[in-house]
């Protein structure tokens, strides 16, 4: 990146003001890296009408895009600490823009092109960002930096869709995927141009299944990512039947359920970036930070108890309440285990991330899947069901890995 931004920053000398403008080309990677996932949510009946096809058939091409970033992730995984942060980056911005000047030709081969290559390129981009930022910095830097910027795609829906709709109406939807096109395309040169060209330093690059041993050997790495696959089976699982639960039980509008999403997404937000700030030393007053791993298990114990009750709560306002208590819970919660994972592995950082975003990857089938399968047999308490049976194993591989020592790998 640019001479600020490879400046090591020293634990407490560093605030947000200054990490965004050090951080900004990854910062806006991770915006404009969801925007292909949004456009497919806001636009998918004009897509399944421009594209002669049924918005059942466009929706459940969405899980192609899952499938692609799930293989991709596992098999790239591996690799990400090998290349140059500046190559992989631009890749994943890459593959995204060509993915969207596909999905713009209206014709469901391209379309199918296009979700296939979302999953894949995001896949890339993700934990390669989110390892990018902790390079160059030191302690509490790193967590920070990664923190900040894993936190962007969480508030990336509520802002897009306004951002999207609005020239959509002048446009139409291709002309969003042209522009978001560009977007990554030029952010694309940016990378390439700003980001480190030379290989991760301080970063292992044992060969491929090499690597694979390695996160298997470091203390606690399988045992939190499988705490964090659960806690996205936990998340997409409450997700995935959010909008029908409050349709039919309380009766919300399409508007009233896009303004319960927004108030969900910044409570996710803002419980993410302040537990960003207390696990930094610049974040408490007296010195002291609350550990990452405080955040890890009691934010999903928040979304543990909340996501259930969600499902059996008599009254709106009780409902609404729990909306945001079980995101800001998941908000607080991935905060954590993203620092656990900065902070306790360094050298193997690219690795874990990969691995990480290919668990999460698993974990938006497995939710809706199990989620679904709840549904089917006992309703909506059903489906609270269905997410005890993943909460429990979820805080169990949680606590087992914050018991391990915490010596960075």
């Amino acid at each position: 990146m640019s001479a600020e931004a490879t400046q090591p920053v020293p634990d407490g000398e560093f605030g947000d003001l200054r990490l965004i403008r050090a951080l900004w080309p990854l910062l806006a990677a991770a915006f404009v890296g969801q925007l292909p996932v949004v456009a497919s949510n806001l636009f998918i009946v004009a897509m399944a009408a421009d594209t002669a096809s049924s918005v059942a058939l466009v929706g459940g091409l969405r899980g192609l895009s899952g499938v692609a970033a799930l293989a991709t992730g596992v098999l790239a995984a591996p690799m990400i600490d090998r290349w140059p942060r500046a190559w992989s980056v631009a890749a994943g911005l890459a593959v995204l823009g060509g993915a969207a000047l596909l999905g713009a030709l209206s014709q469901l081969p391209a379309l199918i092109a296009f979700y296939f290559l979302v999953g894949a390129g995001s896949a890339i981009l993700m934990p390669s960002i989110q390892a990018a930022s902790g390079d160059e910095r030191s302690g509490t830097g790193s967590v920070r930096s990664t923190t900040l910027v894993a936190g962007v795609p969480s508030l990336a829906p509520a802002v897009a869709g306004p951002v999207l709709a609005l020239p959509a109406t002048w446009w139409g939807w291709q002309g969003d995927l042209l522009a978001i096109a560009g977007a990554a395309l030029a952010l694309a040169l940016v990378a390439g141009r700003r980001l480190s060209h030379a290989p991760p330093t301080g970063v292992a690059r044992p060969g491929y299944l090499a690597a694979f041993r390695a996160v298997a050997a470091a203390p606690g790495a399988v045992a939190l990512l499988v705490g964090s696959m659960l806690r996205a089976t936990l998340f997409f699982g409450w997700l995935t039947y959010l909008a029908a639960y409050f349709s039919e039980r309380f009766g919300l509008s399409l508007t009233m359920l896009g303004l319960l999403f927004s108030m969900g997404g910044l409570g996710f937000f803002l419980s993410n970036q302040i537990g960003g700030r207390l696990t930094s030393s610049a974040g408490m007053t007296n010195g002291r930070r609350l550990a990452p791993a405080h955040l890890a298990v009691g934010g999903f114990v928040v979304a543990a108890v909340s996501g259930p009750l969600l499902f059996m709560a008599p009254l709106l306002p009780l409902a609404v309440l729990l909306t945001v208590l079980h995101t800001a819970g998941h908000g607080a919660s991935f905060v954590g285990i993203i620092g656990l994972l900065v902070g306790r592995y360094p050298t193997l950082r690219g690795a874990v991330m990969g691995l990480n975003v290919a668990g999460t990857n698993l974990g938006t089938f497995g939710g809706a899947i199990l989620g679904g399968v709840g549904l089917a047999i006992g309703g909506y308490a059903g489906v609270a069901a269905s997410l005890l049976m993943v909460a429990l194993p979820g805080l169990v591989a949680l606590g087992l890995a914050v018991r391990r020592p915490a010596v960075p790998t």
